[in-house]
């Protein structure tokens, strides 16, 4: 093929080629920039219309989170202002429990071994000692029961008929009522 076209045009022909292919390429790169700044600020507009009521919700969440935990709090507030009412009822154990024993163990002959003692006192009430054990017999038992009945320290004492079944090796649970006096 013979071309007929001078060199100099040829060369003229070349770099327009090359202009227009760079023209097209930058424009093509200037649509898929604006075609991009289109999708992202549509998206940020989306986003931005769906963040505030999920910014409402995360509000109510964090508030009733905020007083779920002050509500918990609270709680571990009055539990410890009842574990200080009952360390301040520990001074009646000292007037109470401890001198309760001491007129228990005055009154317990060798027929009678005790097994358990239990002390509770609860608010505004009498405290009550509950005390379970072995009697080698029937009348040990009573001997023990009537000689705390006569004592001024304790305001009752209670055994159950339940006690008087055996005659020896009697199994016993008193409930005896604090009066504290002595």
């Amino acid at each position: 093929m013979l071309n007929l076209v001078p060199p100099s045009e040829i060369l003229n022909n070349l770099a327009e080629y090359r202009r227009r292919r760079l023209v097209t390429a930058g424009i093509f790169c200037l649509v898929v920039i604006l075609a991009a700044i289109l999708v992202t600020a549509s998206l940020f507009l989306i986003v931005k219309a769906r963040q505030a009521p999920l910014k409402q919700q995360l509000a109510s969440a964090n508030s009733y989170l905020q007083d779920s935990e002050w509500r918990a709090v609270t709680i571990v507030i009055d539990l410890v202002k009842k574990q200080l009412r009952r360390l301040d009822g520990l001074t009646d154990i000292e007037q109470g429990f401890t001198p309760a024993l001491g007129v228990i163990s005055e009154k317990r002959n060798g027929d009678i071994r005790l097994e358990a003692i239990s002390y509770e006192r609860r608010e505004g009430e009498l405290a009550t000692l509950r005390i379970s054990g072995v009697a080698a017999s029937r009348q040990a038992l009573l001997r023990f029961v009537d000689a705390l009945r006569t004592d001024s320290f304790f305001a009752a004492v209670e055994s159950p008929v339940t006690n008087l079944i055996k005659v020896q090796n009697v199994d016993f649970t008193l409930t005896l009522t604090l009066s504290g006096k002595k």
